[in-house]
């Protein structure tokens, strides 16, 4: 479906929508948009300040933007993959993209700390660049992932499901810059050998391609794991403002 498509199906769109909140919140949940109506703005102007995008199929921001009062914004279980290219929200607080296609942590922090000064409350849950004790190499990877993720944005209150502890704080400026969790880029297309050092790799033990391990990657997210963790999310619902108490709002 083309953009124009999407556009097309509007009045569908904005039948569903919920405004809540005294007309500062609206929810388009589960419309399969793959882009953003820019009719949403022109219905509900420019008081929204929180905006909820969960279950749909938008791998971009466009027409974001329009909405300049966002606090709080929502895009849980959608198909980003970058957020670079989002415009800047100087008041925003409250960030969710749980379950989607995040594989780089660094480029996720470098584009909240220029775009998002005010961020307070950030969930990265399920994506590639969140690794969890079930899933990782290491059952430390998620801490590990925390520490380095408080020690870069040390303004967060909440970092997934959980508050941030005084304790953690601690711990982060202490050793969070070496926490760092390295995750593999399965965006870049492997290059091909060179003729000189094809017979080298021919000899040498199998390593797994970028784009199969991605392939594995996205397969394992449909598999079950058993055990207990605080951390693990499951998906079902938007976790918008789940953990977030009204005192801390």
């Amino acid at each position: 479906m083309s953009a124009t498509d999407n556009t097309s199906t509007s009045d569908d769109v904005l039948d569903g929508c919920q405004l809540t909140n005294h007309g500062k919140h609206l929810s388009v949940v589960s419309k399969d948009l793959s882009i953003i109506p820019s009719s949403i703005f022109s219905r509900f102007g420019v008081g929204i300040e929180s905006l909820d995008f969960s279950f749909n199929n938008l791998k971009r921001a466009e027409n974001l933007n329009r909405f300049t009062n966002l606090k709080s914004l929502v895009l849980d279980n959608n198909q980003i993959e970058d957020i670079r290219h989002f415009p800047s929200f100087p008041n925003l607080e409250t960030l969710w993209l749980n379950n989607n296609n995040i594989y780089d942590l660094d480029a996720t922090i470098e584009a909240c700390l220029q775009k998002f000064p005010k961020l307070i409350y950030l969930s990265l849950l399920k994506n590639p660049a969140c690794p969890n004790e079930f899933t990782g190499n290491d059952t430390d990877d998620y801490q590990h992932y925390r520490l380095y993720v408080l020690y870069r944005m040390n303004n967060l209150k909440f970092l997934d499901s959980r508050q941030v502890t005084d304790e953690e704080r601690k711990e982060a400026a202490r050793r969070g810059k070496f926490c760092k969790v390295v995750t593999p880029d399965y965006t870049q297309q492997p290059q091909q050998p060179t003729s000189d050092v094809q017979e080298e790799n021919d000899s040498a033990e199998p390593k797994m391609d970028l784009l199969a391990a991605k392939d594995y990657y996205d397969k394992e997210k449909t598999h079950s794991y058993f055990g207990y963790t605080r951390h693990v999310y499951t998906g079902k619902h938007s976790e918008g403002n789940r953990f977030i108490r009204n005192s801390d709002l």
